[in-house]
């Protein structure tokens, strides 16, 4: 009886995973289109951020160039957080080790040896992207890693997306928001002086390798939160975090006291110039306390990502940055002498103002509660979402029996001799296939339209307005004499 019970069990999972893939190479093509159609016509946004036209024209050819790793680094990253979920975090690990050898080798050979520009630059970044994904795909193909979870394509696959969505947009926002808000800093720098933009680059870029202490606690945390919630062990979830808060903290401190102690130190890794020295030893200043509020952000981000609860981390990312710190941030950089310090202020601010509300809302979390609503996602039911009351003593008691429904390398390598009756019977029937294609296809098709009217802009603004505005450089003595002043004539509008 065990023995069907598994295989029941078994193709039930493959068919949710089938369901799942597909959802989530939907989601890519809904993506990646309007993330292409926004590359290919960034120039037009940069200038009308005001930045400038020949750095608009530089990083508009760099973009079209890398587009294609946008691609193989999106992939990448699905294709690792499905390992992540599995407990197998070194194949990511060394397949992204292997990208950045061969990115870091590639650049220095086309850039310093073979002499080429920067467009050799973006060539090598995207190739170094496809060489992480190839290798993450030829290991999930050699190892057979896939076997418990997928077993191919069906049409089934077509249904079943909004719940993916559902996470998977909020989620998005959860990330989008803070980096977006981090990037606003760069324009901000780049509107005050040349001298700023210098300082502010070299500070996020320290502020990144900073950073990814604590984006892998906040992953770690988000998978083994996740796993224990559906599992059904509170404790271990809570231990989690906990563990997490200790290591982040002894990193933090470690950072602050790098950044505090070592600004000339760190600004002489990026830079020669000792003006851009002194202006980022002292924007410097005012980042050191920031891996202290970013790690604990980042963990708490994760444990509510581990908990289902992506929207409520949304929604306070949302306050945090843009009705908190960016409000600050902004006046201070552009009425003040502070300058681009007093935006880092600001979202020190904003940052401080997040991490505490997350772990207001972890402290108030009825892990009880979760657990159902967990359990209710993988059953297909709504019965746990309306359920706010404690587990009594008799299901409390099932719960360890329970610990291998969660994930199918797990049910296929343990011995399981509980007598719990589990649903494996097959989904309810679907509904008709055709609605469903119609509006696949419908969204499929808006989708493409979109992307010919990116291509069709960005070949307009290519071919016509570059001929258009180098004729205008060719009357500049004249415009010069009637009082136009034409500043650049690379291709782009003057602003």
């Amino acid at each position: 009886m065990r023995h069907v019970l598994r295989s029941d069990l078994r193709q039930r999972l493959q068919e949710e995973s089938r369901s799942l893939s597909a959802a989530q190479s939907h989601c890519h093509v809904h993506v990646l289109i309007p993330v292409y159609c926004l590359h290919l016509n960034i120039k037009p946004l940069l200038l009308l951020l005001g930045q400038d036209p020949v750095v608009s024209d530089m990083a508009s050819q760099y973009i079209l160039i890398f587009m294609p790793g946008v691609f193989f680094d999106y992939t990448f990253l699905v294709l690792a957080r499905y390992l992540q979920t599995q407990n197998r975090v070194y194949p990511p690990l060394i397949c992204a080790f292997i990208g950045n050898v061969f990115n870091a080798v590639s650049q220095y050979i086309a850039i310093y040896v073979l002499g080429f520009q920067y467009e050799a630059s973006a060539a090598c970044q995207a190739a170094s992207l496809f060489v992480m994904c190839a290798c993450i795909i030829a290991y999930i193909r050699v190892s057979g890693v896939y076997e418990d979870t997928w077993d191919g394509w069906t049409i089934e696959a077509l249904y079943d997306i909004g719940g993916f969505v559902r996470l998977a947009v909020p989620g998005l926002m959860l990330v989008a928001l803070e980096e977006v808000s981090f990037e606003i800093g760069t324009f901000v720098a780049g509107s005050i002086s040349t001298l700023q933009l210098a300082a502010q680059g070299i500070v996020f870029q320290a502020a990144v390798l900073s950073y990814m202490v604590s984006l892998g606690m906040s992953i770690a945390v988000n998978i083994r939160v996740g796993q224990h919630i559906g599992a059904k062990q509170i404790e271990k979830a809570k231990h989690t975090y906990k563990v997490a808060v200790t290591m982040i903290l002894t990193t933090s401190t470690i950072l602050c006291i790098l950044f505090s102690t070592c600004q000339s130190f760190v600004a002489n890794l990026f830079t020669s110039d000792p003006v851009v020295r002194d202006a980022t030893a002292e924007l410097m200043t005012i980042y050191a306390p920031f891996p202290y509020v970013d790690g604990l952000s980042a963990t708490a981000s994760g444990v509510l990502k581990g908990s289902g609860r992506q929207f409520i981390g949304a929604v306070v990312n949302l306050i945090a940055y843009y009705a908190v710190a960016i409000p600050i941030g902004i006046p201070l950089s552009l009425l003040t002498k502070m300058e681009i310090r007093g935006f880092w202020v600001g979202l020190l601010i904003g940052l401080s103002f997040e991490t505490v509300v997350f772990w207001l809302i972890i402290w108030r979390t009825n892990w009880e509660k979760e657990v159902l609503v967990a359990a209710s996602r993988v059953a297909g039911t709504k019965a746990a979402k309306t359920s706010s009351a404690p587990l009594d003593a008799e299901n409390a008691s099932l719960l360890p029996r329970q610990n291998h429904i969660r994930r199918a390398s797990r049910i296929y390598s343990t011995p399981y001799e509980s007598d719990i009756e589990f649903d494996v019977s097959r989904p309810a029937k679907l509904p008709p296939l055709r609605p469903v294609l119609i509006r696949r296809c419908v969204t499929w098709l808006c989708l493409l339209m979109f992307m010919v009217a990116a291509i069709v802009l960005r070949a307009y603004q290519d071919v016509y307005l570059s001929f258009y505005w180098r004729e205008l450089c060719l009357l500049q003595p004249l415009n010069a004499s009637i009082g136009v002043n034409l500043t650049y004539c690379g291709g782009v509008a003057p602003h």
